[in-house]
């Protein structure tokens, strides 16, 4: 005497996915046979409760709503008995017991496995906008302390040099490339102040690009 209904919806476990299969009575279910056991193709048949199991154990799938009472449900399975055109994604044993008992061919883990995929690939691609964005800031973090370390370069030019010229280098006033160049070069105290601020922008930089990072 078996413990279900014509009509239940049946699952098996079968490593990472189940296999599907509709109670039709008399201990026998209809199932597409495709994946039910070694992984190939089949066609929908009808079997033992013990061949549907194959090994494993059964449970009953609830419905809440059924557009198909049971006795429809079953008329439906046997309808389709030998139908061959089994496809792991649209036309599976899950689909097939949908279509019998709510006239809708889905699949719930099908649907399930596309959505955890796409969930998975939007965390991938918001953890590289994120990655964007920090070496964005990196740069600009960068550029920014440079920029205003440039003011100071200016001064020290100044300084060294005894007037804007050489200054003009660097902040684009209104001395000549020729004037300023030739200032660098008649100065030559101005090498050592040049190279000693250049590297102390560096280094700013640097600080705001660690400081980011922790």
């Amino acid at each position: 005497m078996s413990n279900y209904t014509p009509g239940d919806h049946l699952s098996t476990p079968r490593g990472v996915y189940t296999h599907h299969g509709l109670y039709v009575g008399d201990g026998q279910v209809i199932h597409y046979s495709g994946f039910a056991g070694d992984g190939s193709s089949g066609a929908v048949e009808c079997v033992t409760l013990k061949a549907f199991a194959n090994g494993e154990s059964i449970s009953k799938v609830p419905f809440m709503i059924r557009v198909y009472d049971r006795d429809e449900a079953v008329e439906r399975a046997w309808s389709k008995l030998g139908a061959d055109n089994y496809n792991l994604l649209w036309n599976n044993c899950e689909t097939f017991v949908y279509w019998c008992i709510t006239g809708v061919p889905v699949s719930p883990q099908v649907v399930n496995a596309f959505a955890t995929a796409y969930q998975a690939y939007k965390l991938t691609q918001t953890t590289k906008a994120t990655v964007d964005v920090v070496n964005a800031v990196r740069q600009v973090a960068a550029a920014e302390a440079v920029r205003t370390s440039a003011p100071t370069v200016a001064k020290m030019l100044t300084t060294a040099a005894g007037g804007t010229a050489a200054a003009g280098l660097l902040t684009g006033g209104a001395a000549t490339t020729t004037a300023a160049t030739a200032a660098l070069l008649t100065g030559g105290v101005v090498v050592a102040p040049v190279a000693l601020v250049a590297a102390g922008a560096l280094g700013v930089a640097a600080g705001v690009a660690w400081l980011l990072d922790w």
